[in-house]
């Protein structure tokens, strides 16, 4: 089952706060499908489209390591000014720009319901069946 776009795109604002600036879904060739931030994108297209093809590449060397230590589950990269969170959805990535204060494992427990959502496994989206609960 394929997301349409506004359905994603209304998913990834959902992880926007406080600490997370952008979030993107990027294809396993690289490109970025949909994306949301918050306030302006510190990358031009051409430099954003250099970041997303080098973290897919960076995914597909580690998965070379599969057999031997299992799969990827997450990736932090921490930086002087940012953190960067990839999170392997089959074959596409969510991939999370953060400020360094911030607490990535908090991310990790909220992808964990909408993985399923991503990979067309889940009808509805979970992070938003709490606000269908307190209707």
């Amino acid at each position: 089952m394929q997301r349409d776009d506004s359905a994603i795109n209304d998913t990834l604002e959902d992880f926007l706060g406080e600490h997370v600036l952008q979030v993107m879904l990027v294809n396993k060739m690289g490109k970025v499908e949909s994306a949301a931030s918050k306030g302006t994108n510190n990358l031009a297209k051409d430099r954003e489209e250099i970041f997303s093809m080098g973290l897919r590449l960076h995914q597909s060397m580690l998965q070379e390591f599969d057999d031997e230590f299992g799969p990827v589950e997450h990736c932090v990269i921490s930086r002087k000014n940012a953190k960067i969170v990839a999170i392997p959805l089959g074959s596409r990535n969510l991939v999370f720009v953060m400020d360094i204060k911030s607490d990535h494992e908090a991310v990790f427990r909220k992808t964990d319901g909408v993985r399923g959502y991503f990979r067309g496994k889940v009808e509805s989206n979970p992070l938003h069946a709490e606000e269908k609960a307190d209707v």
